[in-house]
């Protein structure tokens, strides 16, 4: 990554991510950058393909001081109820959406848990000739 990806001025409403952009909802805001299972956060779903944009992503919102939980720093004893944890303590579960993450048992729990408590969930397509069958089954 080269340094001029790094120099955005926090007065940006929007976050170049190349095929991403992010909406801020408070660009002022001063959030801590770190999370628990049990802090409300954002929390970032994808399958492993797709982990290098999920970690750009992630990195791009604690700059901007978001709490992001992401699997990577955060997963540790029973996943099961890590997961859990994580998607009922997230505002919102932004999910990298793929054939890959579609097939993944895991990726489709975590979504479905998202869904059934209401819990947001902002898709961020990975494939552009991907159409999710049954996502959320």
């Amino acid at each position: 990554m080269d340094s001029s990806e790094d120099d955005e001025s926090t007065s940006n409403e929007y976050m170049d991510l190349g095929p991403i952009t992010v909406i801020e909802a408070d660009p002022t805001s001063s959030q801590p950058k770190a999370t628990r299972n049990d802090e409300k956060h954002v929390m970032i779903s994808y399958n492993w393909e797709s982990q290098k944009l999920a970690k750009k992503v992630c990195k791009k919102l604690e700059k901007r001081g978001y709490k992001v939980w992401i699997d990577i720093k955060y997963m540790q004893k029973n996943i099961y109820d890590q997961m859990y944890q994580a998607v009922r303590n997230a505002y919102v579960v932004l999910i990298f959406v793929s054939k890959k993450y579609q097939e993944s048992e895991n990726c489709r729990r975590e979504a479905s848990m998202a869904a059934d408590l209401k819990i947001p969930i902002v898709p961020i397509y990975t494939e552009k000739s991907f159409e999710p069958e049954k996502l959320l089954s």
